[in-house]
């Protein structure tokens, strides 16, 4: 919606397409979700948000955890007094049921666009 923000038209095609992804959605990505949270903010609907972000977490929370676990960053401990020993040590505690977790979270597509210079 920021893009078009001054376009009257921007809320109703945000809440369109955001309606259409949410129909379509089989619950495997977090994406539908994150978008009509990202909607709502720019609404300025913080607990709707809050509420649509806190179903996303629940979907990929526990792998991001796991996650971080596995790089040495998701105990405290470690976090506070990292050092290489440390991390290695953090890394290889992590159990099988986590790197479940981690496996199970959905992919990250990231675009690069060329600038043009017409």
């Amino acid at each position: 919606m920021t893009d078009l923000c001054m376009d009257p038209t921007a809320e109703s095609r945000a809440v369109s397409a955001v309606s259409s992804a949410s129909f379509h959605d089989d619950g495997t990505l977090p994406d539908a979700l994150q978008s009509l949270a990202n909607l709502k903010l720019s609404q300025q609907k913080g607990l709707e948000a809050a509420e649509a972000m806190g179903e996303v977490w629940k979907h990929i929370g526990p792998g991001c955890s796991a996650m971080a676990k596995a790089v040495g960053m998701g105990d405290k401990d470690v976090r506070e007094n990292i050092g290489e020993d440390t991390v290695e040590q953090s890394a290889m505690e992590v159990g099988e049921d986590e790197l479940k977790a981690v496996n199970e979270l959905p992919g990250f597509e990231f675009r690069y666009v060329e600038e043009r210079n017409d």
